[in-house]
This record gives structure tokens, C-alpha cells and sequence, in this order.
């Protein structure tokens, strides 16, 4: 099985194709690349070279050290930018679309004890611009959970 051609010998996007949920082995991908010693340094490096590695920080057993909370923060704010753009032009926020891709990030850096305000404030900007609907309210409390301030 070619889950366990999975090694140190090459970066962990190299993976990537595995921990897709049509692959029928990201269960096992994920299992295996949470063994490999080279896993920070490689989402960190994915994260640096701009790839798309928000998925993968709350599945590795990772470490919050201050590279991965900047990029996971950058993420979000990045994502927060473009939000504020009201792409396709709605004014109403729908169900697990762009803005909702950092939050299992900024879950697990928050409940790892890392810094992800930087990011939530700017996003929980962006979606205030909004339309108010219980989506956006939802996400809002969401937000506000992960600030640590509580309010709806």
C-alpha cells in the first residue's frame, strides 16, 4: 500500500494527494505522516512557500511554536483581506466557504495555548461587514469564543 512508502526521506507535501478525503486512505496518510519527525518543519515550510497546509495543523500532533502561530495567523488575516472584498458580490456569508478554512487552525492553536488573536480580530472585522444571518452570527460567536471575550 503506498501509505507506507510514507518517510522521512521526502517533504510531507509530497503526501498531500493521501490525506484528500476521495483518496480512501487519509485516515492511514494522516497516521503515518504524524509519525515523521520532519512534520513541524515541513508544515512550516509549506506555510512559508504559501501552500495550503491549514488541514494538516490540528491532525499532526504539532507544536505552537511562534512560526506556525504567525502563519496560521497570516492565513487568517490574508483570508479576513479578501472577505472584506464581498467576493461575487453578496453581502451575506454562507455555510463553510473561504472564511471558515483557518478556524480548525485557530481552534487548535487556542486550545494548544498559542496566540491566534491577530487573526480572529481581523476576521471577525471582515465578517462584521456582513449581513446579519444566523450564519454569521454563529461564525461570530465562534470568533468571539476564540477571543476569549464571550460576546454574541
Amino acid at each position: 500500500m503506498i501509505v507506507r512508502t510514507i518517510s522521512e526521506n521526502r517533504p510531507l507535501w509530497t503526501w498531500l494527494p493521501l490525506v484528500a478525503e476521495e483518496s480512501g486512505v487519509r485516515r492511514e496518510a494522516l497516521d503515518a505522516m504524524r509519525g515523521l519527525k520532519r512534520r513541524q518543519a515541513d508544515v512550516e515550510q509549506m506555510f512559508a512557500d504559501d501552500r495550503d497546509a491549514l488541514d494538516l495543523v490540528p491532525e499532526l500532533d504539532l507544536q505552537p511554536t511562534p512560526r506556525l502561530q504567525q502563519s496560521i495567523n497570516s492565513r487568517a488575516v490574508k483570508d479576513a483581506a479578501y472577505a472584506r472584498t464581498m467576493p461575487g458580490g453578496g453581502d451575506e456569508i454562507l455555510e463553510r466557504t473561504f472564511i471558515y478554512a483557518s478556524l480548525p487552525a485557530m481552534h487548535w492553536l487556542h486550545s494548544h495555548g498559542g496566540d491566534c488573536h491577530e487573526g480572529v480580530s481581523e476576521l471577525k472585522s471582515a465578517v462584521l461587514l456582513y449581513r446579519d444571518t444566523p450564519i454569521r452570527r454563529r461564525l461570530l460567536k465562534e470568533l468571539d469564543a476564540l477571543l476569549g471575550d464571550g460576546r454574541p
